[in-house]
């Protein structure tokens, strides 16, 4: 009786087994995030380059165990990543760890030849929504150059003509014509200033000239 009671225990735990089936991955549908769109280059909706393009998708947040300070550290985590097709298009998908509208976004990480290198900082990033499906263009700023050619119509011996393009200077002394030949963002308009320092007096002038892609364009400043 015994073997019987044993060989029916293990029959009935066999049965028993055989039901426990592994509970499926859970996946929480309001977490799935796709982003998709195009690099193309800035003012146009052409494509940037045929050459593939990453892509990559991050969540910025404040792990629970950071220092309690006034501005503690921030934890970047990636969450997907993905390359451009010859054609510029980009999809990515992933599941969000929550549904925070701040803490997610993607970001270009390839520099472009012939185009404005891409640095670290804010201004690099496009802000996406978790949860969400969404189209998220990508612009990226041709390179270009800026002809200016200066003129004086009036000289005295003691002009100071300064140009100031950024953080730039440009220092023009006297009578003397100048030109200066600047690479600058393209498909965009740059700002720019000059002073002109005569006999005590300063006038200053604000300028702002578009800059086709991969081309030179020419200005022209008379004082």
């Amino acid at each position: 009786m015994g073997m019987t009671k044993c060989f029916c225990f293990c029959i009935l735990l066999i049965i028993a087994l055989s039901g426990c089936k592994p509970e499926p991955l859970v996946v929480n549908s309001a977490l799935t995030t796709e982003v998709y769109g195009r690099v193309v280059r800035r003012d146009t909706e052409q494509k940037a380059t045929s050459v593939p393009l990453t892509i990559r998708a991050y969540r910025d947040y404040i792990a629970d165990d950071a220092p309690k300070v006034l501005w503690p550290p921030r934890t970047i985590k990636l969450m997907a990543e993905t390359t451009t097709d010859s054609n510029g298009y980009y999809h990515l998908k992933f599941e969000a760890d929550d549904l925070d509208r701040f803490g997610y976004y993607i970001s270009l990480e390839t520099n472009v030849p012939n185009h404005v290198q891409k640095t670290p900082g804010f201004w690099n990033i496009i802000g996406i929504l978790p949860g969400q499906m969404q189209s998220k263009k990508i612009e990226i700023t041709p390179l270009a150059w800026l002809r200016i050619k200066t003129r004086n119509l009036d000289s005295y011996p003691s002009d100071k003509f300064s140009i100031w393009l950024g953080n730039t200077q440009y220092v023009i002394w006297g009578p003397v014509e100048r030109e200066l030949l600047l690479m600058v963002p393209g498909n965009c308009k740059n700002f720019f200033s000059s002073s002109l320092t005569r006999n005590g007096a300063i006038i200053s002038t604000n300028f702002e000239v578009y800059t086709p892609a991969f081309d030179t364009t020419d200005f022209l400043i008379e004082y």
